[in-house]
């Protein structure tokens, strides 16, 4: 099974895409792209706690990992784990994380988790939802997102001041 993504990359982060996207106006060309990247990174980044933002920033620089990767997809739930749609076919979530997981300090998933389904990786921070994605903030409200943290899991509100002091060390 092959991811068959397409990509677009503008300093320091990478957009992957479905070629279903790729018909929609929003990814339909460079001005598009860039327009929606700009976006993703309002909605997912700069409304971000500062406290996370500092997890990630500290643990990318333990790891020695850069650059942010984007996932944009239509999601869906399939045996009770969280996959996405592109041409008919149906692709796991934990696939793409697999195959990027360790090249980037942070990956952002833009797909639909109704389900709240989970995922896992080992040396990149990702940021899930755990809702609907709407980047019109209006319909949905600001993100619903986790982090997940290789060797720690899922981090709450008790738990990030520990996994700052770790990084602090």
């Amino acid at each position: 099974m092959t991811l068959n993504l397409l990509k677009y990359t503008r300093e320091g982060k990478d957009l992957f895409y479905t070629l279903d996207l790729k018909e929609t106006e929003e990814y339909a060309d460079n001005l598009g792209l860039g327009v929606t990247l700009m976006q993703l990174e309002e909605f997912f980044l700069d409304y971000l706690e500062p406290r996370k933002k500092e997890l990630i920033k500290l643990y990318s620089e333990k790891n020695n990992l850069e650059r942010i990767a984007f996932l944009s997809a239509k999601g869906l739930s399939k045996d009770n784990n969280w996959h996405f749609a592109n041409q008919g076919e149906i692709i796991p979530i934990q696939k793409w994380i697999n195959e990027n997981d360790g090249k980037y300090k942070l990956l952002i998933l833009n797909v639909d988790n109704l389900n709240q389904d989970e995922i896992c990786s080992r040396k990149s921070i990702v940021m899930a939802p755990y809702s609907k994605v709407s980047l019109n903030i209006l319909e949905t409200g600001f993100p619903n997102t986790e982090l997940f943290v290789p060797k720690t899991g899922y981090l709450d509100v008790y738990s990030i001041d520990s996994e700052l002091e770790k990084l602090r060390k």
